[in-house]
């Protein structure tokens, strides 16, 4: 079934003067709460549902009229269920392209992979765990959010380091003792939290909170 796109949500007037983060990640977290609390109404009916759908499967073929017309409400429910299930998902996937502004791009496609609609309880799970994600964001405060910056702001950011200071990533990765491929994963967004041991001394790094040794700076002198 093909759902249209749910609309933008309107900018609440308490958000119209803070940082662009903070009320993407506010928005995001107060939409999926909504959407996690509609969608585990579907969890608690779907024994119910199977219920039903086994009684339907029952009486497929029998010929007794009042067992036909049973038949055909039992298939009425399941279909209504799960037309309404796939209206929920429609909305969820529509709103998830916004999570890309907080959230690592291979969490936010994890969560549209996960999006089954044949199996309510897997996409549930799948919504509570990115409800979970946002509000890890959200009590790690504002200077987190500036560490989920997309991966060309990320770079961008890396680049200018360098730029400013003369020296090349390598000189970042080894200020922050961490591998290449852990620095790049971290660049590209595609692992370490703001809460892992590795970003936190990137940033260190990166926030001037860990020095880069004389080896490691390539800044030429004035003369």
């Amino acid at each position: 079934m093909e759902v249209p796109g749910a609309p933008p949500l309107a900018l609440p007037r308490e958000h119209r003067n803070a940082p662009a983060g903070a009320v993407g990640l506010d928005d995001c977290l107060s939409t999926f709460r909504r959407l996690l609390t509609e969608a585990e109404a579907f969890v608690a009916k779907v024994p119910e549902i199977q219920a039903l759908a086994e009684e339907r499967k029952r009486l497929e073929f029998q010929p007794d009229p009042q067992q036909r017309s049973r038949w055909e409400a039992c298939l009425h429910e399941v279909n209504e269920f799960y037309a309404h299930w796939q209206q929920l998902l429609g909305e969820i996937s529509s709103r998830a392209e916004r999570l890309r502004r907080v959230l690592p791009q291979h969490e936010v496609d994890t969560l549209l992979t996960h999006l089954d609609p044949n199996d309510v309880t897997s996409s549930v799970g799948a919504l509570r765990w990115v409800v979970q994600r946002l509000e890890e964001f959200a009590a790690s405060g504002p200077a987190a959010l500036s560490r989920h910056e997309t991966p060309a702001e990320r770079k961008a950011r890396v680049d200018a380091f360098c730029r400013k200071h003369g020296c090349t990533k390598s000189a970042i990765y080894e200020a922050a003792e961490v591998h290449r491929s852990d620095f790049s994963k971290w660049q590209a967004s595609k692992k370490h939290g703001p809460k892992s041991a590795i970003s936190r001394r990137i940033e260190e790094v990166l926030e001037g909170k860990r020095p880069l040794t004389p080896r490691q700076s390539l800044k030429r002198s004035v003369g």
